[in-house]
C-alpha cells in the first residue's frame, strides 16, 4: 500500500480510516496499489481532517468509497477517490484523490462546529460559488462566508484570489494573478456582493484568514479582523 501522508504515524492511521473504502474503489476501478498517483497529504491536513472525523461529523462510507460531512449540504457525499487513464506514454488506469480541496472544507466545516460552537445545520457546504456559509440562515444570510484553497500562495490560492477581491473593490491591479485564477475569483466575489456576510475567511490547511467587510454598493472591502469565528462573536443579534 502506498503512504497516503507524509507524517508516518498519521499514515497509519489514514491507511486505517480509508484503507476499506480503498479496496472497495481498486475492485470497482479495476486498480491497484501501483497504479495509485496520488500526492500524500501534510500533517496538517491529516490532523484537521481527523478532528472532524473522530467527533462523527465526518464519516466514511467504506462501500461507496465516499466521505460525507453532517452539516446543511445540497450535493451527495463526496467520492474520496477518482480514476482516469494515464495518457500514451505510460498506458493503463490509474487513481488519485477525487477532490483533496475537499477534503479541508469538510475539515474547516468540522473545526466551526467542534471549536466554534455552531450547530452543523448552521453550516452550509457548497453555495453557488463559495465553499462554506455560516450562520442561522447560511444560505441565505450567512454572517461569515468561506472560501478554501490547497495553498496559501503561489497559483489557484488565497493570495490569489484575495488579490482579485483587492482589485474589484478599487485597489491595485491584480496583474500576477493568471487568468485562471481570476475567472475563479470574480464569481466568489460576486456572490459577497449578493449575500453581504459581514466576515469572511479565506482558508487553507493550517491556515485561517478572517476579514470583516464592509459594503458599498457594487464593492466589497475586505479589512483584517481579530475577532474569532465562534457563534458567540459572530452571530447576528436579531437571528
Amino acid at each position: 500500500m502506498q503512504p497516503l501522508a507524509e507524517d508516518p504515524a498519521l499514515d497509519r492511521w489514514l491507511t486505517g480510516v480509508l484503507g476499506e473504502p480503498a479496496a472497495a474503489f481498486m475492485t470497482r476501478e479495476g486498480v491497484t496499489w501501483e497504479s495509485w498517483r496520488g500526492p500524500q497529504l501534510t500533517a496538517v491536513e491529516v490532523r484537521e481532517l481527523r478532528q472532524g472525523i473522530d467527533a462523527g461529523v465526518i464519516t466514511i462510507d467504506p462501500a461507496g468509497a465516499t466521505i460525507t460531512g453532517h452539516f446543511d449540504s445540497v450535493k451527495p457525499p463526496y467520492q474520496l477517490f477518482m480514476g482516469y487513464d494515464s495518457g500514451a506514454s505510460r498506458p493503463g488506469r490509474v487513481w488519485s484523490w477525487s477532490w483533496r480541496e475537499g477534503l479541508s472544507q469538510l475539515a474547516f466545516a468540522a473545526e466551526l462546529v467542534l471549536e466554534h460552537g455552531w450547530q452543523p445545520h448552521e453550516v452550509a457546504l457548497e453555495l453557488a460559488h463559495l465553499d462554506v456559509g455560516v450562520g442561522p440562515a447560511p444560505r441565505q444570510r450567512p454572517v461569515i462566508a468561506a472560501e478554501v484553497k490547497l495553498r496559501d500562495s503561489g497559483p489557484q490560492s488565497l493570495a490569489a484570489m484575495l488579490a482579485v477581491f483587492a482589485e474589484l473593490a478599487g485597489g491595485r491591479p491584480a496583474t500576477w494573478v493568471n487568468k485562471g485564477d481570476r475567472a475563479n475569483a470574480v464569481p466568489k466575489y460576486e456572490e459577497l456582493l449578493q449575500l453581504r456576510p459581514p466576515a469572511f475567511c479565506a482558508v487553507a490547511p493550517g491556515v485561517r484568514r478572517i476579514f470583516d467587510i464592509d459594503y458599498d454598493r457594487d464593492r466589497a472591502m475586505l479589512t483584517p479582523s481579530a475577532r474569532p469565528l465562534n457563534r458567540a462573536a459572530r452571530a447576528r443579534v436579531d437571528d
